[in-house]
């Protein structure tokens, strides 16, 4: 037909297929690799590290087995077909199996560290270490079985990961200081939850990734264990360290420092001293992504510390972070904040400081005051985000932690100038209406139009309206009449998952703007 345009008419398309007279379809008369490669757009995640994908995806891989012969026999003679479908965690025996037999000893993804695989037959995938391209596994025990399945060369592995959930007596909790025999040349990611690792281990040294969180109950490695330990895995990309630096006893000599030249993702959940201690002994480049957890904070050398760390490369989110989306989660002694341009609750850059516990000389003043440092390093992000996710639980009966809060709250608003869409969670607007509402009294015009002047939607997620007798509906009402009269309205509101009374009526039919 294209070699005849504007030379006439076309043909009728059975004269242009000759579909007629062939007898046999076109799709028919596609390659193999063709074909395979349409059978494999039904996958539509990739198929490396992920042990299972969507019962959808599943069926269709089956179905499209069992069209024709033609079809079945490009499906069967492609290993990696059926060992992207497989599902140790749900699979019958006999099925998975017959996947084994379908994948033709091709390497197998048992787990992710994401979501640990806990498999039906477990002494079945046991047997396979040594064909597996990722095995995490989640075990209640670090059984002699285990501990000698994972002594197997593993010669394809690249990502290994143990999640240890155990009740009662725990036992065995450390993994042997010889993994795979050491035979696992293609080991890059390492996944370790609630269980521990002999910290002189060789077998980390060609790691990309390691993630390690522990139960409290465990004892972890000092920070000189961790120092020496990373000093041996130069090419280290990510580390994710989350209550697993034991308190150190006192010494004089010196501690060494980390050389992490390509390390571009950390993530660190300590205590403050020990979270300043290893940080201070790191030498690393600028970070793409950054997550800093510290508990029991105190105004002390090493809060000021960890702030002049945040200080020295804050720049590089402030920058890269334009228009994005930001996070704030307010409790009554701890503060969370994010920045991402694209995920919030994936950010680029986010901390977590909890001062529980944390006593004042003056205890008139709020106790969130020393923490204002910390704070102000985020004031360039939030002046230039576009969205804000804030949710805010108090649980505490002193009145000067709400005040602290509250004023924390309107810092966040008063500076979040370019905010456009502005999302509340839980109970904060219980915090944030009463401000808004003296605003909207107030005879200040300025000061009015300082407050969220670009905001144009709002979002409310699983918000109890009826817990304060529908005053705050009252209040919102009364903020959209306003932002009508000073000349920018809000466009959209939408309520998720929130428990409302009468007055969400007449907001409806008042402004028209609600989604639900």
């Amino acid at each position: 037909m294209l070699r005849d345009f504007g030379k006439g008419p076309p043909k009728r398309f059975g004269a242009c297929t000759n579909y007629s007279t062939s007898g046999i379809s076109p799709i028919s008369k596609l390659p193999d690799e063709i074909l395979l490669s349409i059978f494999l757009m039904n996958l539509t995640r990739p198929c490396r590290y992920f042990s299972t994908c969507p019962e959808w995806q599943k069926r269709t891989i089956r179905s499209a087995s069992q069209v024709c012969r033609h079809w079945r026999a490009v499906a069967l003679n492609y290993a990696t077909l059926w060992t992207s479908i497989m599902d140790f965690d749900k699979d019958s025996f006999e099925w998975t199996q017959e996947l084994l037999g379908r994948s033709k000893q091709m390497p197998l993804n048992i787990g992710r560290h994401v979501a640990a695989c806990r498999p039906k037959n477990l002494d079945l995938v046991l047997d396979l270490v040594p064909q597996c391209r990722s095995f995490c596994l989640e075990v209640e025990a670090l059984t002699e079985r285990f501990l000698n399945a994972i002594q197997k060369p593993a010669p394809h592995l690249e990502v290994f990961g143990v999640h240890l959930k155990w009740e009662g007596e725990a036992g065995v909790t450390t993994l042997p200081k010889i993994l795979f025999n050491g035979d696992a040349p293609k080991l890059r990611e390492v996944h370790l939850k609630w269980c521990r690792f002999d910290i002189t281990t060789p077998a980390f040294s060609q790691l990309t990734c390691l993630e390690v969180s522990w139960a409290h109950g465990f004892v972890g490695p000092t920070v000189l264990e961790w120092l020496n330990l990373l000093n041996n895995i130069p090419r280290l990309k990510k580390l994710l360290i989350s209550e697993s630096i034991s308190k150190a006893l006192p010494s004089t000599e010196p501690l060494p420092r980390a050389q992490l030249p390509h390390l571009s993702d950390l993530s660190l959940s300590e205590p403050l001293a020990e979270c300043s201690s290893f940080l201070s002994h790191i030498d690393i480049p600028p970070l793409d992504k950054l997550s800093l957890t510290t508990h029991k904070l105190r105004p002390n050398p090493d809060f000021n510390f960890i702030v002049r760390f945040l200080e020295e490369r804050m720049d590089r989110w402030t920058r890269n972070i334009v228009n994005g989306e930001c996070l704030a989660i307010l409790e009554c002694h701890s503060l969370w904040l994010g920045g991402s341009n694209d995920n919030p609750f994936d950010p680029d850059i986010c901390v977590n400081f909890d001062w529980e516990g944390f006593v004042q000389d003056q205890p008139t003043d709020p106790k969130i005051h020393f923490i204002q440092p910390l704070i102000l390093l985020f004031l360039p992000i939030f002046r230039s985000a576009r969205s804000l996710r804030m949710h805010y639980l108090l649980n505490d009966d002193d009145p000067r932690n709400s005040r602290s809060t509250k004023n924390l709250a309107v810092w966040i608003l008063r500076f979040s100038r370019n905010l456009v869409t502005l999302h509340l969670m839980g109970d904060v607007y219980l915090t944030l209406f009463p401000l808004l509402e003296q605003f909207i009294v107030s005879s200040t015009r300025d000061v009015r139009k300082s407050i969220l002047p670009s905001l144009r939607a709002l979002d409310f997620s699983a918000c109890d309206f009826k817990i304060d007798d529908g005053r705050g509906l009252k209040i919102l009402r009364a903020f959209l009449k306003f932002r009508v009269e000073v000349g920018v309205p809000i466009e959209t509101i939408v309520f998720k998952m929130c428990n409302l009374d009468e007055g969400y009526q007449s907001i409806r039919e008042g402004f028209g703007l609600v989604r639900n």
